[in-house]
């Protein structure tokens, strides 16, 4: 019996060490999840992500590590936005970052040419700072 009591302690400590490892070094790493993900997305989303409109069916987010200075970056990536329709997307993505109302809200959208595709980025800045 204290072999199995001694067995069981030694994994439980174990366990709870490679635990605790896994979530030290997941701080400094990025997350990239689609809203398929439903943990992910309900956990790491930001509400202003949640409610940019969807100019494309190939999105994906980003949950960035957070910056020493209290900084959270979080993005949506819409793939695959068609040249010609590039400043459309744009504007209408930049007429909801200037009517969305929330004092830690900072967004910006821009979009980059990627593997000969567009990507529009919309990118989620909050500092939680009331000042």
């Amino acid at each position: 019996m204290k072999k199995l009591s001694r067995a069981l302690i030694f994994f439980l400590i174990t366990f709870l060490a490679v635990f605790y490892c896994y979530f030290k070094i997941k701080v400094f790493t990025d997350d990239r999840y689609t809203q398929q993900d439903i943990f992910l997305y309900l956990l790491l989303t930001p509400k202003p992500l949640k409610e940019v409109p969807r100019i494309s069916d190939d999105f994906y987010f980003i949950a960035h590590a957070q910056e020493f200075n209290g900084l959270q970056k979080s993005e949506l990536i819409f793939r695959g936005v068609p040249a010609s329709e590039i400043d459309v997307k744009i504007e209408k993505i930049s007429n909801f970052i200037e009517s969305y109302s929330d004092p830690h809200a900072v967004m910006s959208v821009f979009a980059e040419l990627y593997n000969g595709q567009y990507e529009l980025h919309v990118v989620y800045y909050d500092t939680k700072d009331d000042n």
